[in-house]
């Protein structure tokens, strides 16, 4: 254990020096007065998970790939990539021109499945002759399209996303055209900078960078009073806040490390389409085992479910955009 923690030490000593040297020309200008085309980069690096792989152009026009070892506020470590490189890379932040992080394409495959189960589960409850009789079959045609319709949704949604999952996509996260945390406010902004000469990326600074671009925030200061502003720029070390109208503006850089509370503006869509679900699931199923289609003869169980899930998906949808017209503050630090 002791020699684990001694190579653990020597790495993270090693990655610092290494950083230093090949970055060190920029050192000044990235600490006082430089543009924000260093916090664009870092922005961009701070939202890839430690361990995803990514892929850059450098703007001398080399390139390099791999998984995402560590990173701080001047450069970012690559571990081994077939094709790029057989042992780490150390690439200095302000030296990426293009930077690609590889996904998945499961949410495009479960939406692509999700429809294709439903156009498939319609067809199939019309054109069936058990679910869509040829007597009286206004009703029972009705019942039988939604309940394989959905059956189909479910089914074809789950076997997209697994398709997905298994299907690599590559999305460009710098550059986007324009800085992903722009705000049409062309009032004066309230600059945060981290005051200790660490090369560390700040803990404050990267949760307003994982909030949602221009998000509305309220930071919490130790001493003084609250800022309420749009966010409108993050790096590892500065932070860019537009104040709303009439909100306190203080003149001057503030310190990252007064900040004691972050809380994000957000909705109560997820709570509202977790509750919609569940009490429309419940509703359809018991509506379900009253109808007349759930006898002596048939499976009541499987008329429950399909119903259920049926009214639990239009419960979700619903209950989303009810819960998106509440707003509600969410603590992120």
């Amino acid at each position: 254990m002791e020699l684990g923690r001694t190579r653990s030490r020597i790495a993270d000593a090693f990655f610092a020096v290494v950083t230093l040297s090949i970055v060190l020309p920029a050192t000044l200008s990235a600490q006082f007065g430089s543009t924000f085309d260093l916090e664009d980069r870092q922005a961009a690096v701070g939202r890839v998970p430690i361990g995803k792989i990514i892929r850059l152009r450098l703007s001398d026009g080399g390139r390099a790939a791999g998984p995402v070892r560590r990173w701080n506020s001047l450069a970012v470590v690559l571990g081994p990539y077939m094709g790029y490189a057989a042992q780490d890379t150390f690439v200095s932040i302000r030296a990426i021109d293009t930077l690609w992080l590889r996904g998945n394409a499961k949410r495009r495959g479960a939406i692509y499945g999700g429809i294709s189960g439903l156009s498939l589960g319609l067809v199939i409850g019309v054109t069936s002759g058990s679910l869509c009789p040829r007597a009286g079959w206004i009703r029972p045609c009705t019942q039988g399209a939604l309940r394989s319709g959905a059956v189909g949704l479910l089914a074809g949604g789950l076997i997209g996303a697994v398709v997905g999952s298994g299907t690599p996509e590559w999305q460009r996260l710098h550059p986007r055209g324009r800085s992903v945390f722009a705000t049409p406010s062309t009032g004066r902004q309230v600059t945060l900078e981290a005051r200790d000469a660490s090369t560390e990326p700040d803990a404050r600074a990267l949760v307003l960078l994982r909030a949602r671009p221009g998000a509305l925030v309220n930071l919490r200061f130790s001493s003084g009073p609250d800022l309420e502003g749009f966010v409108a720029r993050v790096g590892f070390r500065r932070v860019m806040i537009a104040p709303i109208a009439g909100a306190n503006a203080p003149e001057g850089p503030l310190a990252l490390e007064s900040i004691e509370g972050i809380w994000e503006r957000g909705t109560a869509a997820r709570t509202g389409s977790v509750i919609g679900g569940l009490f429309a699931f419940g509703a359809g199923a018991y509506a379900g085992s009253q109808s007349t289609s759930c006898g002596p003869s048939s499976d009541c169980t499987t008329t429950m479910l399909a119903d259920g899930l049926l009214a639990g998906l239009a419960g979700w949808a619903l209950g989303g955009r009810i819960g998106h017209l509440v707003p509600r503050w969410h603590r992120r630090y």
